[in-house]
């Protein structure tokens, strides 16, 4: 939505608070380690991550003004002996990518990481008490904050070379619009908290399922997310506890994919909004079915298409703005199902405008709009589309003309959108049967309506 930079810490972190108040579904990723390696801990005989936070919050600036060992990394300064300079999260990624993250040890030089983290882990304290889960302290409700390392995000790229930077975005971020562009591409800063950003959009599905740690070390050291981080979080390289070590009794058991308070899965949720707000509404035509029978349809067609969870309660919710509330709907969704759900929906609206433009220009600016939309509100738009002309075309066989009658348009002009509709779709990125089946039956259905006319 926005690339922006000049707050303070504490500004910062006042102003997530309140986004949170406005979106719940808020998941916010923090360039810092969010503690130390276990043994810092118990040395100190914290017994948890908040114990540490606190006491960060009344002596961290002292350790930074100290510069003494542990810590190092100041001019004159040598790498201390310590039981181990990394968090397990660390080893694990040095493994397993290739990536070298710093030790929050080195306060100072080249890549450290150590006095940010430490003046980054007070603030911990107060999301925490503003209602934000900490993964992986926490169980992974939402809003959510999460350690991220942007090179896992960005991948292998000269941040410092603003031609590398320029050839990234139009590499892997084609339809990032010029000004977000232009911003993202600014400074090395700009471009890893930009394009973590959006990698963490593309997994946005996988925070609802995040363990919380389960076993002592990692309830104490925390772990960096990175995609595909859905099993069982325990930090150590090639996965499972350390030997010796065996998994904390009673620890959480994972809960089923897509779960959020209360127990609901996203879908269920969305299904249930759904009913809500179309409650009353039906469908067009001589069936006269309650509504939601069209958005269980189109799930249902999502979902066989290899949609995910997200894509498939957008599919639920997809004529919710557009029909039900326009922008202020829209916000509603937005709030209660996130960013990507809520940008599908708006994808797959024609206008939110009440009253609605004239029908013509509507369908045409609609078309060439998914010409060039991208595959995850395609999938979507596609199984809406299909399912409804498979009704359109069941009622032309059952009624003859009459069935165009129920349209805002004529019967020529209803014509023409399903065939520009398909042809767009033939045209876009989206590969899937579902095309091929949209295709299918508007050729079946000029065909019928050629045979009546």
């Amino acid at each position: 939505m926005r690339v922006e930079a000049g707050r303070s810490r504490r500004e910062l972190v006042d102003h997530l608070i309140a986004v949170a108040d406005e979106a719940p579904g808020l998941v916010v990723g923090l360039d810092f380690a969010f503690s130390f390696p276990a043994w810092f801990l118990e040395e100190r005989d914290l017994g948890s991550a908040r114990e540490l936070w606190e006491l960060v919050r009344e002596e961290g600036e002292g350790w930074l003004e100290a510069r003494e060992a542990p810590f190092w990394g100041w001019e004159g300064s040598r790498k201390p002996e310590v039981p181990e300079h990394f968090r397990r999260t660390e080893a694990a990624v040095r493994e397993e990518t290739g990536a070298s993250p710093r030790s929050v040890l080195q306060l100072l030089g080249a890549g450290a990481v150590g006095t940010g983290s430490v003046r980054g882990m007070p603030f911990l304290l107060d999301l925490a008490d503003a209602g934000f889960s900490v993964w992986p302290f926490d169980a992974p409700e939402l809003p959510l904050v999460v350690e991220i390392y942007p090179r896992l995000l960005t991948g292998d790229v000269v941040k410092s070379d603003a031609g590398a930077r320029a050839r990234y975005l139009e590499r892997e971020h084609p339809g990032l619009p010029g000004e977000l562009r232009r911003k993202t591409a600014s400074s090395g800063d700009a471009f890893d908290a930009a394009v973590s950003a959006l990698a963490m959009a593309r997994h946005a599905a996988d925070f609802r399922r995040l363990p919380p740690a389960r076993d002592r070390a990692s309830r104490l050291e925390g772990a960096i997310w990175r995609p595909g981080v859905t099993g069982a979080v325990d930090a150590a390289p090639g996965g499972g506890a350390p030997a010796g070590e065996a998994s904390a009794a009673g620890a959480p058991t994972v809960a089923a994919p897509g779960t959020r308070a209360g127990g609901r899965t996203l879908l269920e949720e969305a299904l249930l909004y759904a009913c809500a707000v179309h409650a009353g509404q039906r469908r067009k035509g001589p069936c006269g079915a309650p509504y939601i029978s069209h958005l269980l349809g189109v799930c249902s067609l999502v979902l066989e298409a290899g949609g995910d969870e997200e894509q498939a309660a957008a599919a639920l919710l997809h004529d919710a703005a557009e029909d039900q509330g326009g922008r202020e709907r829209l916000e509603e969704i937005r709030a209660r199902f996130g960013s990507r759900v809520a940008g599908i929906v708006e994808a797959c609206s024609d206008t939110l405008e009440q009253p609605k433009p004239p029908w013509r220009p509507r369908k045409e600016a609609y078309v060439e709009h998914l010409r060039r939309g991208g595959s995850d509100a395609l999938l979507v738009a596609c199984a809406d589309k299909l399912h409804n002309a498979r009704a359109t075309l069941r009622d032309v066989r059952r009624q003859g003309d009459e069935a165009f009658e129920r349209f805002n348009a004529s019967r020529e002009e209803t014509l023409w959108y399903h065939r520009a509709v398909a042809n767009a779709l033939v045209e876009s990125e989206l590969e899937s049967w579902l095309v091929d089946q949209l295709a299918r039956v508007v050729f079946q259905l000029e065909a019928a309506a050629e045979g009546i006319g």
